[in-house]
């Protein structure tokens, strides 16, 4: 775990826990959010591999080739409501890396 995962990990400790924890406490508090660390290193990585212009998001077109390299096969309505839950915001991209992927 490096410096920024450490610090993300202690700013999240929730303040109904302090001050001090208890060893069990500590050790599933630690479990939990590795846990969801892991998540979203994945996350982050798959969007990374699927932005292959390096352009911090991804539009449509880029996002039906994903799931062609894939061999995927979705209908277009498929397609269509993964795209729309995953552009946040609207702009038709889905920029950086997102949670939710």
């Amino acid at each position: 775990m490096d410096k920024y995962k450490i610090e993300r990990l202690l700013s999240n400790i929730p303040n109904r826990i302090h001050p001090g924890l208890t060893l069990d406490q500590f050790i599933d508090f630690v479990y939990s959010y590795k846990h969801q660390i892991d998540h979203e290193d994945e996350n982050r990585e798959t969007f990374l591999i699927l932005d292959r212009t390096c352009k911090g998001f991804l539009n449509k077109d880029d996002f039906i080739r994903a799931f062609e390299r894939l061999n995927i096969k979705l209908n277009p309505d498929a397609i269509d409501s993964a795209f729309k839950q995953l552009d946040v915001d609207g702009d038709k991209r889905i920029a950086n890396y997102v949670t939710k992927l």
